[in-house]
């Protein structure tokens, strides 16, 4: 016969259920439950573990999968100074455009005569690492007997006139003269190549020990 009604009673420690005038029971002492637990891997609980709930480094680097922190995940301002340790963030880690400043530059003894075709005495070749700037400094010694010397940098092969740095020398004796240039130029990523050119008009100097540095600026301020 099928029960028709149901009720439950809870005293003590025993449950007793009475189902169609039968009664069923079973005690809190009488209950099993499975050993054999597994961990759940189909759960879908946003938000039901925060800061509170998990304990003091608890959480380091070893345990985050690599790429899964990105900059959508990471509150505007939450990375400040104080928070980055000293020496982690190397040139290496910066993007292109925050490189800081380098040089390249080319020296050394000489001694040559400079011609009266425009020559390239020295040359140096800056690897920027983005769009930005170089600073270029040249240094050299003109000597000779009744010489006129014209140098200039450029990033060409001719002396530029609006550029250009005059030595002479007149009195009629032996004397080394020293000629200087600076000039700031506007480089793109990659090789940017400028050279030191000079040319004679009037006898024949030497020019000797020339020097030529580029520095490298990311941006003008």
């Amino acid at each position: 016969m099928m029960a028709t009604g149901w009720k439950a009673k809870v005293s003590g420690g025993a449950l007793a259920m009475v189902m169609g005038g039968v009664v069923l029971s079973s005690t809190a002492a009488a209950q099993t439950f499975p050993v054999n637990n597994r961990t759940a891997t189909n759960l879908d609980c946003r938000g039901c573990v925060n800061a509170r709930d998990i304990g003091k480094k608890a959480v380091t680097t070893a345990k985050i999968r690599g790429g899964a922190v990105g900059t959508k995940k990471i509150k505007k301002n939450a990375v400040t100074s104080s928070r980055i340790k000293n020496g982690a963030v190397g040139p290496v880690d910066l993007s292109a455009s925050a490189k800081p400043a380098g040089i390249a530059f080319a020296s050394g003894d000489q001694d040559v005569a400079v011609g009266g075709v425009h020559a390239v005495y020295r040359t140096v070749t800056l690897n920027a690492p983005a769009d930005g700037y170089a600073m270029v400094n040249a240094s050299w010694v003109i000597y000779g007997i009744n010489i006129t010397a014209r140098c200039s940098i450029t990033t060409g092969s001719t002396v530029e006139t609006d550029h250009e740095v005059v030595i002479e020398e007149s009195a009629g004796s032996l004397i080394n003269l020293s000629g200087s240039a600076v000039r700031a130029y506007p480089v793109t990523a990659g090789a940017n190549t400028f050279n030191l050119v000079c040319y004679a008009t009037i006898g024949n100097p030497n020019i000797r020990d020339s020097s030529l540095v580029a520095l490298y600026a990311p941006g003008s301020y």
